[in-house]
């Protein structure tokens, strides 16, 4: 058979079925940077301090949830299953 009998082209030169592109895996992005540049700092400087104060207890309760949870486990001596939550802390 010869190229020109051919109904589709060999190079599969065709675009994607839109079906096809949202099956395909999406790549993750990582979480930006949370800290506050320093011009942040000089413009505006309560709010930066109210940001920073609420990190910094976010990062409390994160530790306070995961402390409990440890403290569940043990108490029904039941293996831990983890559950990794991905945070950029630099606190």
């Amino acid at each position: 058979m010869n190229a020109a009998g051919r109904k589709r082209p060999a190079d599969g030169g065709y675009p994607p079925h839109p079906a096809a592109v949202q099956a395909m895996p999406r790549t993750r992005k990582k979480p930006t940077d949370k800290t506050l540049p320093k011009l942040m700092e000089e413009c505006q400087p309560e709010e930066y301090k109210l940001y920073n104060q609420l990190r910094e207890a976010g990062a409390r309760i994160d530790a306070t949830i995961l402390r409990k949870r440890f403290d569940l486990l043990d108490a029904l001596n039941r293996p831990l299953k983890v559950l990794v939550i991905a945070r950029n802390e630099s606190i």
